[in-house]
């Protein structure tokens, strides 16, 4: 009778076993130093942005809070040098393009002239916690009305008869519909980014594409913006949405969002992605919420029905009662500069002054700061006092010939 040895390949199987447990084991010592690495040199870059961006002045004011507006609560900072300076609330873009962790990116600057308050709107951002009393009443109106409610307790709470409302993009839409319903709230309404018309601006875009794909030859983009056809109109955003996706991307690579980054279909995402991790207020686990999107939402199904055929001119009109300062980037197709050129000849105000910047598009505060500051100090203080700056356009009801001050 013969005795057999063990078969090898079992021996074999367990040798590459023991080999694979010791890399995996390898792999998560050395993940684990290399997270708690970044994290630290994360903390390093959070201190040291937390630290030059503190307000330090006796007179100053810095704080972040919830109020209530409409029922739920909302999240603002307010920030500035000199807490009786001028209040400036900027209007973000989107819908539901809150900044207040990263506008440290490009305020800064502002706080030294404004007490500049940042507002996550109802549902985005920090703004996303009341979600059952929210669910339903993300509508244009809704915003609005958000809108002016907090204007007020500004008003009251620094003791000021009015504010300057700053408006990016979609926030140019709040802060139109705003000034012309509430103008004794408002000093001066500045737009960076008009938006101009909700499916007519985006059917703009598509048109700008074509336009390019023919005067460069380009035939594969002509049939990509041919077979998009025109940008539906109606109450159902996924058709809207779904011609828009391709539009987007190609005005988006193109360098006609933010004008120097080219090549990527969503610039201004992988941007603030990168202020989000250097902010000194977004702590690890908001910023692992917004790495996985786990604050998401799908507010704009109730939102779009509301937003659908609306247009300035028509829903808001062309004339204002408090100055209007327009800027835009050269190149922003985002909120196309044709249409907003277009509207600024029609605009009837107290002033009124255009503002074009060489070298940017669509993310203009951050593409130009340095003149987007500028703007704000020489084209926008003014009003505060009741002067026209020198260069202004001047228009009044009874004499609607706008004449150069």
């Amino acid at each position: 009778m013969t005795h057999s040895s063990p078969r090898p390949w079992r021996s074999w199987l367990r040798r590459v076993a023991v080999a694979l447990g010791l890399v995996a084991v390898s792999i998560l010592l050395f993940a684990s130093g290399a997270l708690i690495g970044a994290l630290k040199l994360r903390h390093v870059i959070q201190g040291f942005n937390a630290d030059t961006n503190r307000i330090v002045s006796a007179d100053g004011v810095e704080e972040a809070q919830y109020v209530n507006l409409g029922g739920v609560r909302q999240w603002i900072t307010v920030r500035g040098q000199n807490r009786r300076a001028p209040v400036l609330l900027f209007l973000h873009g989107g819908p539901g393009g809150a900044i207040a962790d990263i506008a440290y990116l490009f305020t800064r600057p502002w706080e030294d002239y404004f007490v500049v308050v940042q507002w996550d709107q109802r549902g985005y951002g920090r703004s996303n916690i009341d979600k059952i009393k929210i669910e339903g009443t993300t509508t244009k109106e809704r915003y609005i009305a958000d809108g002016i409610e907090l204007v007020d307790y500004l008003r009251k709470r620094f003791e000021q008869p009015k504010v300057v409302l700053v408006g990016q993009s979609w926030g140019t839409l709040l802060g139109t519909e705003m000034a012309h319903r509430r103008p004794d709230l408002v000093y001066a309404l500045v737009s960076f980014g008009q938006l101009t018309a909700w499916e007519a601006s985006y059917e703009e875009i598509r048109r700008l594409l074509l336009d390019l794909g023919r005067r460069t030859g380009d035939r594969a983009l002509q049939k990509r913006m041919q077979d998009v056809g025109p940008i539906p109109v109606g109450s159902k955003p996924g058709p809207f949405l779904a011609a828009m996706d391709p539009v987007w991307d190609e005005m988006n690579s193109r360098g006609y969002s933010w004008h120097s980054v080219t090549g990527s279909e969503y610039p201004l995402d992988e941007i603030f992605l990168a202020g989000a991790l250097a902010s000194p207020s977004i702590t690890d686990m908001r910023m692992i919420e917004l790495m996985v999107g786990s604050n998401s939402n799908d507010y704009y199904n109730t939102l779009h029905p509301t937003l659908s055929g609306w247009s300035l001119e028509r829903d808001v009109g062309t004339r204002f009662e408090v100055p209007y300062i327009l800027i835009m980037g050269r190149y922003d197709w985002q909120t196309p500069i044709t249409l907003a050129k277009a509207f600024y000849t029609r605009v009837c105000a107290p002033y009124k002054v255009y503002i074009e910047l060489p070298n940017a598009a669509h993310a203009a505060v951050l593409e130009q700061p340095g003149r987007a500051l500028v703007a704000l100090v020489e084209d926008v203080l003014p009003a505060v006092s009741g002067d026209v700056p020198h260069g202004a356009e001047t228009c009044t009801a009874a004499n609607p010939n706008v004449s150069a001050q």
